[in-house]
């Protein structure tokens, strides 16, 4: 979490989404995006960022 705060920095919170109660996913500009899942089960959901394309570590 240190990491993506690092490079998250003060960019304002944008692409906010839930998929019902236990998942939230939002990005910081267009430099970082999260999904938090509080669910014991795995989520099988997709969102849309503002990240340029390219490949991510998860």
């Amino acid at each position: 979490m240190i990491g993506w705060h690092n490079i998250a920095g003060n960019t304002p919170v944008v692409d906010w989404q839930t998929d019902g109660d236990n998942v939230v996913g939002f990005g910081r500009g267009g430099r970082a995006f999260i999904v938090l899942n509080n669910s014991s089960k795995a989520a099988r959901v997709t969102y849309k960022t503002s990240l340029p394309a390219g490949l991510y570590c998860d």
